[in-house]
């Protein structure tokens, strides 16, 4: 997709995804739905993930980084009525549409050091969403679970100490947030790690997905 994309073959890559029925399938995108402009563009952090230097925006977007007009604190609500809207959707359509999480990790995991991917990942579960874990093929298992076997929400990271102390207030027992996203992460991770990619690629199939990417 992305490279037809790169090369501007928008009208082959409609063809190939009408043919296998996916030219309807809609993702949420933080990167994309949530508008940065209205938030964090005139102070972003230093750098990427990646070390890439980061300059702030000189827009004159009026500023919401908190209050009801904030889009950048409301994930679980979020996540909560894109669930709802998609189960009433498939109902008038007669169809079985349903909310998925979609989760791209990164090679060396350092998804589980953000506070927000952390806390969309246990949201996600606790709305009993189906969650597909994509992992790139260069990971390691042994990576993968010795981060999960250190994971602690209150060493996690975020580009704002703001954010983290937000997301931190949401959790009402700390120990037992860790110890449900060790049990969710444990059971997905090794689940891939056996080979179970098959399963996950019919899940996506018989879905309409709705993504919240970290």
């Amino acid at each position: 997709v992305s490279a037809k994309l790169a090369a501007g073959q928008l009208r082959e890559l409609r063809e190939e995804l009408e043919a296998v029925r996916k030219l309807n399938s809609r993702y949420w995108i933080c990167a994309f739905c949530v508008n940065q402009h209205a938030g964090i563009c005139h102070q972003p952090p230093e750098s990427d993930s990646t070390g890439v230097p980061v300059r702030a925006c000189p827009c004159s977007t009026v500023k919401h980084s908190h209050g009801d007009l904030s889009e950048m604190n409301k994930f679980d609500d979020m996540m909560r009525f894109l669930k709802h809207e998609v189960r009433q959707h498939a109902r008038r359509e007669s169809h079985p549409h349903r909310l998925v999480q979609v989760v791209a990790v990164d090679v060396s995991f350092v998804l589980m050091t953000r506070v927000w991917c952390l806390a969309e990942l246990l949201e996600a579960h606790k709305l009993h969403l189906p969650q597909a874990i994509m992992v790139h093929s260069q990971a390691s298992r042994e990576v993968c679970m010795d981060a999960i076997s250190a994971l602690d929400v209150r060493s996690s990271e975020a580009s704002y100490a703001a954010d983290k102390e937000f997301v931190l207030n949401k959790i009402d027992d700390i120990e037992r947030f860790n110890e449900q996203l060790q049990h969710l992460l444990t059971n997905s991770f090794k689940g891939l790690f056996k080979g179970t990619f098959h399963s996950i690629v019919n899940l996506m199939d018989e879905t309409v997905f709705t993504s919240l990417t970290f």
